[in-house]
């Protein structure tokens, strides 16, 4: 079984975005009532379209998903999560209602229908270098998530499938290693080889499952403002989620980095015998994911200096279990 979700290199090419003009744009804010507006296109994303608008003395983000990205059920799930994380202490961007009552607006263009929210704009920046104050603010933010992401589940009639496995998707797709190196090939060939049964008795929750400083935390003047994109949002094993973030940690700062991180988010929610045990291979299984990701991508295999880094550093935490 993937966990990795199977479209996910069709949102790496994805030629189905939206691509916005003014026009587009304004039939979409005629369902919130705004007609004069200034906008800037922020980034294309891997699959959505993201813009800020400029109206009524406050700035907006409106989010346009790709074609047949996802199914309206989907994300209304995930703007009620987000309710419920922000209505809960969490720095969550409201997602406002249209003039119709709903959260999701509808445009066609041609034979095209688009999806589109509009949400508050959270002023600072993303790509932030880690401080000592992020990182344990980070922390801190996402046990509370954790801990709200477990609570969820009880609150909500629905019906998940568990994770079974972690297993390699990318690398499979990695087929050129002509400029690679001995080394740089034989990871790649790990990670396809990688798999790592789930424990069904780990704590269970709906997790964000791409928390970290590269894209999804907002900060400002050293203070995280607002966690964004749930995209990933899913219900799966918290230590998952955990070992995502605490490899991205690892990765920038290193091992002092992360048992940083490690120690401010046990602060709020400590780690039972079983995620302990389980929680190195899940950083093995993130930086062979993401290792093979950026080859794949990139076809540079030089990308994979720092993963062959924190692999061997990895393989001594689980010797030493």
């Amino acid at each position: 079984m993937f966990l990795i979700k199977k479209n996910m290199i069709n949102k790496l090419e994805t030629s189905n975005k939206f691509t916005p003009t003014r026009e587009t744009i304004s039939l979409i804010l005629e369902d919130y009532g705004i007609k004069v507006f200034k906008f800037t296109l922020i980034t294309t994303g891997i699959a959505n379209t993201t813009i800020v608008i400029s109206a009524r003395r406050k700035k907006y983000i409106l989010r346009v998903y790709a074609q047949h990205r996802k199914k309206n059920t989907e994300i209304l799930f995930e703007i009620n999560f987000q309710n419920y994380l922000r209505i809960n202490g969490t720095p969550v961007p409201e997602v406002y209602l249209n003039k119709n009552g709903k959260y999701v607006t509808r445009l066609k263009t041609g034979k095209l229908y688009w999806q589109s929210l509009l949400m508050d704009f959270v002023p600072g920046t993303n790509n932030t270098k880690h401080t000592p104050r992020l990182i344990k603010d980070l922390a801190i933010i996402q046990a509370r998530m954790h801990i709200l992401g477990t609570r969820f589940k009880s609150k909500i009639k629905r019906k998940e499938k568990s994770w079974k496995k972690l297993e390699d998707y990318y690398a499979v797709y990695v087929k050129n290693y002509s400029k690679c190196s001995i080394q740089e090939k034989e990871f790649i060939f790990r990670a396809k080889k990688f798999a790592y049964e789930i424990n069904v008795k780990l704590p269970f929750g709906y997790n964000h499952l791409d928390l970290d400083l590269d894209g999804n935390v907002i900060v400002e003047n050293n203070r995280i403002r607002g966690v964004v994109d749930f995209d990933d949002l899913s219900y799966s094993p918290v230590v998952v989620c955990f070992g995502y973030s605490l490899w991205n940690v690892l990765h920038d700062e290193g091992i002092i980095g992360m048992n940083l991180y490690r120690k401010h988010y046990e602060a709020v929610r400590p780690l039972g015998k079983n995620e302990v045990s389980v929680l190195p291979h899940v950083i093995l299984f993130r930086n062979y994911e993401i290792g093979a990701l950026r080859f794949y991508k990139t076809g540079d295999p030089s990308c994979l200096a720092r993963p062959l880094e924190i692999e061997r550093e990895v393989k001594r935490m689980i010797n030493k279990l």
